[in-house]
C-alpha cells in the first residue's frame, strides 16, 4: 500500500501511462490491482498447461484443489518433474501402474495413490510429507535437490509426459513457510482464462497448445 500522508494512493501515471507496480529496491510498495474475473475453474484438455517460474527444491511445499476428467490413459502430469540426476519433485499419472504417483527426492522416492476417481481432489507435498484428501498418505525419506527448469502447473516435466486431462480449481506454492504463489482461476481484462497469482499480482498464461477449457463460478 501507497499513502500521501494519510490518503491512500491508487493510480499513479507516467504521463498517460498507468504504473502498475513500485519497488523500493526489492520490495514492492505499490501494485496496482489488474481487473479480473474469478471463474470456477481452468480446465486442461491434455495440451494446456502454465509455467510457474519456480524452481522446485527440496524445501518447497504445492498442494493443488483438481478433479480428473478421464481416467488415466497415458503419461500424463500433475505438476513439477525431474531433474538431470533424476531427483523428484512433482504428481503424475502412470498408465504402466494405473496410479496417481507422488514424488519427492531420488528416483525411487514415490509413492503410488491408487486409481484416482474423477471426483474433485485436493494433493498436498508438504517438503517430504505427501498429503491426499487432507489425510497424510505417505512420509518420504529427507532429501537435498533441487530441479534444473521451472516446474508446470498441469503438467509433469519429463520426456513423453503431458498434460493431465483435469479441472484446476486452485493452487499454492510455498518456499519453507513463505507463500509464493497462490493461483486462482481468472478470465483477465481480454475475457482470456488463465491463473492470477494473489502473491506476485501477475497472470499466467497457457503455455501449451490450443485454449483453457473454463466454468463461470
Amino acid at each position: 500500500m501507497l499513502k500521501l500522508g494519510e490518503k491512500i494512493i491508487k493510480s499513479l501515471y507516467l504521463g498517460d501511462k498507468a504504473i502498475a507496480k513500485v519497488f523500493l529496491g526489492a520490495k514492492l510498495i505499490f501494485n496496482k490491482k489488474p481487473y479480473y474475473c474469478q471463474i470456477e475453474y481452468l480446465e486442461s484438455t491434455g495440451t494446456q498447461y502454465i509455467d510457474t517460474g519456480i524452481y522446485l527444491t527440496n524445501n518447497h511445499s504445492v498442494e493443488i484443489d483438481f478433479q480428473l476428467t478421464q481416467a488415466v490413459q497415458s503419461r500424463t502430469g500433475l505438476y513439477g518433474g525431474l531433474n538431470s540426476s533424476m531427483a523428484r519433485h512433482g504428481a503424475l499419472l502412470s498408465p504402466t501402474t494405473n496410479q496417481l504417483e507422488g514424488g519427492y527426492g531420488l528416483s525411487n522416492s514415490y509413492y503410488q495413490l491408487g486409481l484416482l476417481s474423477t471426483t474433485r481432489h485436493t494433493l498436498k507435498q508438504e517438503k517430504n510429507k505427501l498429503y491426499y484428501d487432507g489425510n497424510l498418505a505417505y512420509t518420504f525419506a529427507t532429501a537435498t535437490f533441487s530441479l534444473d527448469k521451472t516446474a508446470p502447473l498441469m503438467n509433469f516435466d519429463f520426456t513423453n509426459y503431458k498434460p493431465a486431462k483435469a479441472k484446476y480449481y486452485s493452487s499454492k506454492w510455498w518456499d519453507g513457510d513463505t507463500l509464493v504463489r497462490d493461483f486462482i482461476p481468472v478470465l483477465d481484462y481480454n475475457m482470456k482464462p488463465c491463473m492470477y497469482d494473489k502473491v506476485s499480482g501477475d497472470f499466467f498464461y497457457n503455455q501449451g497448445a490450443g485454449e483453457f477449457a473454463y466454468a463461470s463460478q
